[in-house]
């Protein structure tokens, strides 16, 4: 008798939907055999773990609600409000004034790469030109989707050095929130000046400014900056005129909060086994950096039946993918002693279909029954609550050898135990 393929969807206790069937396959339960394998995998799960909380949740990753569910509609307001502030708010500025000016304080910083998409709260506190230099202002913007917006007052600038509160022309700071923008086109920070409008040189001089920023090469662009801390307070340096000096404009930074990448692992059972639980049949990394791009990274499979990986409409199939890049389907790869943990046995691009917060992976597996049927089953990650096929990790989360399960406490915290922060 020939091996049938019978479709069914096991994500836990829905109502499994299949196929329609030849008069062969009605030799079979079709239900039956797929609610067998559902039934005799949460049977296992619990008599190893115990019942499940109506309320477990299987995302164990640390990321923040916020950033997980960070929305990406380009063209928000960037420049949120204007925070008027008082004297008093920069008489510390006052008092740091000799550390700050000392010639190699800034010169002596590490610099530091830019990200683009972030929310903070910007204090300009010091603008320093040099001697002979005749910038009137310095600026800060960010461009997006063609377009410019500059994020603060113009920033007085003398031969010399300003600081604090007045002196650079608008005491008040700014609540800039650009992390909306991750989907925006060709997103950048600018730092520039301008002279002051008085002859025609100036105001040449500022036309060439002018046509530079417009591009997405500016030497304007804001590539590096320099940070430090004084007396609890930080702050952030910028080059204005691409002399790299990053003295020219300091502000003070409050809550800063930069979009930062977003990577979690998940680590899946492929129901060759009901009672094995090491749950490293399919290891697998997906990552977002701060740009939106996405890609998908295989460590481990240690699983012998095929598997098909979705997220959105990408797929990845070992029996097809897997087979044209030299692995064998019957064959575990990185799960018996000696694990390389950093092992890339496979990488895709996800197509930016992955939603961090919904967990969307699903996973197609083959098992072939004791009476020689292949079940083909579809299962995406568990709701709250679910008996787990997946479950999601930090990537710092190492996965166990072949065999070991999961100990019957990584999932939750015993009875009568006391969480302290």
């Amino acid at each position: 008798m020939k091996k049938q393929i019978i479709k069914g969807t096991a994500v836990l206790f829905a109502s499994a939907m299949f196929v329609g069937c030849s008069q062969e396959d009605d030799l079979f339960d079709e239900s039956g055999i797929v609610d067998n394998i559902k039934n005799e995998y949460k049977a296992s799960f619990e008599a190893k773990y115990g019942t499940i909380d109506p309320n477990q949740s299987w995302d164990f990753t640390n990321l923040p609600d916020a950033a997980q569910a960070r929305t990406t509609r380009a063209g928000e307001t960037v420049k949120d409000k204007r925070i008027q502030l008082g004297n008093t708010f920069w008489s510390f500025i006052k008092n740091d004034k000799d550390i700050v000016e000392e010639t190699n304080f800034i010169k002596n910083l590490p610099t530091k790469e830019w990200n683009p998409f972030l929310a903070v709260e910007l204090y300009p506190c010091y603008s320093h030109a040099k001697t002979g230099e005749k910038y009137q202002y310095y600026h800060l913007a960010v461009c997006f989707n063609g377009s410019k917006t500059e994020l603060t007052a113009n920033i007085n600038v003398k031969n010399g050095w300003y600081e604090g509160g007045i002196a650079l022309n608008h005491n008040s700071g700014r609540d800039i929130n650009t992390k909306s923008l991750t989907s925006a086109n060709n997103v950048y920070w600018l730092a520039y000046p301008t002279y002051p409008n008085t002859s025609s040189t100036y105001k040449e001089q500022n036309n060439v400014i002018s046509t530079n920023i417009a591009t997405s090469n500016s030497i304007y662009k804001i590539n590096y900056y320099k940070e430090f801390t004084l007396n609890g307070h930080t702050f952030w340096c910028f080059d204005c005129n691409n002399d790299n000096d990053y003295s020219d404009l300091i502000c003070l930074v409050k809550n800063a909060d930069p979009v930062k990448p977003i990577e979690k692992r998940y680590l899946i059972e492929d129901l060759g086994g009901k009672s094995d639980f090491d749950f490293n049949d399919i290891v697998v990394d997906f990552k977002q950096d701060i740009y939106g791009n996405q890609k998908a990274i295989i460590r481990a499979m240690g699983g012998t039946i095929d598997f098909t990986i979705k997220c959105g409409n990408v797929t990845w199939t070992k029996s097809v993918d897997g087979v044209a890049a030299g692995y064998d389907v019957n064959t575990m790869y990185n799960t018996k002693p000696a694990i390389i943990f950093d092992k890339v046995l496979a990488e895709f691009d996800l197509n930016k279909q992955w939603k961090p917060s919904q967990n969307n992976i699903a996973v197609t597996v083959k098992t072939k029954q004791n009476n020689g049927v292949l079940v083909e089953t579809d299962f995406a990650f568990p709701r709250t609550g679910e008996v787990p096929f997946i479950i999601a990790f930090d990537p710092l989360y190492n996965w166990l050898e072949e065999y070991v399960p999961l100990p019957e406490d990584w999932w939750y915290y015993p009875e009568n135990t006391e969480v302290t922060e």
